[in-house]
């Protein structure tokens, strides 16, 4: 229901990029932990369960491989206990919520070897680490004017990342971070530039007014920031 609605006041919508209040209160309820966040994650992948096939196999064994290379160099971690599962669909996308990442079929075939793919898990795995998840949940449960269990009832929206983004501040920090784990795990962060040329062969000429109206960044400036990442944080010079 609506907040006006329901008799409570309308308030101005939670600042997305404010860090300020990362573990504080939502509707009268309070994220203290990652252990909640997780059972949002899990409410998620139930609902994905009944709308995909998950695969095991090859596919999985190879995204559990990376990610299991990836956590142990994630600073100051949140204590997720992370998991990933492999959905069978030619869609090219990956998301995460609560600590459970999702990767495609798609998005692993797109992938040219494990450097990107490890980038690609990376960057799922910062978006936990970053706060994303939770400042989602907040700005979902703020637009839904929903006040009764805080998780459960937005399990239903938050699994709807695939039409609903984060900001592209929060997709360019995890870009970095996620190249971050990706080199201190062995793997070439400088497949990330070709990765992103690659994504970008899809989208329409790169235009500042358009940019400011999207979610996730164009494709070839992601391309263009992590060059400039790697080169500027890593004394890397990528060809």
């Amino acid at each position: 229901m609506a907040a006006e609605a329901s008799g409570v006041a309308q308030a101005d919508a939670p600042d997305d990029d404010d860090d300020s209040n990362q573990h504080g209160r939502l509707c009268g309820h309070s994220i203290r932990s990652a252990a909640q966040e997780e059972e949002v994650g899990k409410e998620v992948y139930d609902q994905m369960k009944e709308e995909y096939d998950f695969t095991n196999g090859v596919y999985l064994n190879r995204c559990q491989t990376i990610m299991d290379r990836l956590v142990p160099h994630i600073k100051d971690a949140k204590g997720f206990n992370y998991k990933i599962y492999v959905m069978e669909t030619q869609m090219i996308n990956a998301f995460t919520v609560g600590g459970y990442i999702f990767v495609t079929t798609g998005i692993i075939d797109f992938s040219k070897n494990d450097s990107e793919l490890a980038c690609i898990i990376g960057h799922e795995i910062a978006h936990n680490e970053r706060g994303h998840i939770e400042k989602q949940v907040k700005k979902n449960k703020f637009n839904q004017g929903l006040f009764g269990d805080v998780f459960g009832e937005v399990a239903t929206g938050l699994s709807n990342m695939f039409t609903a983004p984060f900001n592209q501040k929060n997709e360019t920090e995890s870009d970095f971070y996620g190249i971050g784990y990706a080199y201190a795990a062995g793997y070439d962060p400088c497949v990330s530039i070709e990765l992103w040329k690659r994504m970008s062969e899809d989208e329409s000429e790169f235009n500042h007014l358009e940019n400011m109206m999207r979610t996730h960044p164009f494709s070839i400036k992601r391309s263009e920031c992590c060059r400039n990442h790697i080169e500027s944080n890593y004394n890397k010079t990528c060809p």
